[in-house]
């Protein structure tokens, strides 16, 4: 058999192992939905795309683009794929409702409506679904509705916080402090650190909001000592002994931060800047030169 004679049989070996477009697309959308679960956002990015490149409107795909396109913050490439998303697969859920919390942030009432509608056709008893429905109500003016579906959203998923917090919300404008502090409270108590993080953010807005300012800074020093890789929390508190006029307690508090993290320049240059509004001039420039003594190849300490 001469090799022109092969030649078919080679090309057509070579096609069945490239498989079928639909299975190659399979194949990168799982790749990137694994790479996506382990941590791995840039490589599960390109396998994402390179879905796209075969199936430039799979749904999935342009689900979990819109999701990396959030952890970048950027939400109008996350809306433009969620847009694709609900085009090409109306029937798919998630996309549906980020959508619609989008369009809720940017109060764009009717068409966070359109989508809420919608996912509400899809699943009308899912938690997620109920509260966007609450937020669209809440957007239009009918409070009492909002309120109704935002406790169905709870009765469906205690634990939700997202509803949790909005319910709360809806609660303190009703000037009912007291039913917003049992409802975060008690979702404090039920969930775990990963998931009551935000619960115990929105505590502290409800403490500023309620008067109760005392307990400010006791909840940022939990805060502060239960996420320690979350800086905030400790920038937060020293802005409080700012404002209350404690300049000690916000040096130590940033101090700590420099001791925490030694080779973050941020930290150490905002140290220096609070001396200087102290008006602890000399202070910050010996405490600048030691740094600068400490790693002289610092070009930010400079």
């Amino acid at each position: 058999m001469t090799v022109t004679r092969l030649l078919p049989v080679f090309l057509a070996l070579a096609l069945v192992a490239c498989g079928s477009p639909e299975e190659r697309a399979a194949e990168h959308l799982k790749k990137a939905t694994q790479l996506y679960e382990q941590g791995d956002l840039v490589k599960a990015k390109l396998e994402a795309q390179n879905t796209l490149q075969i199936e430039p409107k799979n749904a999935q795909a342009r689900y979990l683009l819109a999701e990396l396109a959030e952890k970048d913050k950027d939400f109008r490439g996350a809306i433009g794929h969620l847009l694709v998303a609900v085009d090409s697969d109306p029937d798919y859920l998630e996309p549906r409702i980020k959508l619609g919390n989008y369009y809720f942030l940017g109060k764009a009432a009717d068409k966070a409506e359109e989508q809420a509608q919608a996912a509400l056709k899809l699943a009308p008893d899912n938690p997620e679904v109920l509260l966007l429905d609450a937020r669209v109500k809440y957007l239009k003016g009918d409070k009492a509705g909002a309120i109704k579906s935002a406790d169905a959203a709870l009765a469906a998923d205690p634990d939700l916080p997202d509803a949790i917090i909005f319910r709360a919300g809806l609660y303190a404008e009703s000037k009912d402090f007291d039913s917003a502090f049992k409802l975060v409270d008690a979702g404090i108590k039920r969930l775990p650190a990963d998931k009551s993080e935000n619960l115990r953010q929105f505590r502290l807005q409800l403490l500023a909001a309620s008067g109760r300012r005392d307990e400010i800074e006791s909840d940022l020093i939990r805060l502060a000592q239960d996420y320690p890789d979350n800086t905030q929390y400790r920038y937060a508190l020293a802005q409080l002994y700012q404002s209350e006029k404690r300049p000690e307690a916000a040096e130590n508090v940033l101090k700590e931060l420099v001791a925490l993290e030694p080779d973050n320049n941020e930290h150490k240059i905002n140290l220096v800047k609070l001396l200087v509004i102290e008006g602890k001039v000399d202070d910050a420039e010996a405490l600048l030169r030691d740094y600068v003594k400490q790693n002289p190849e610092n070009a930010d300490l400079q």
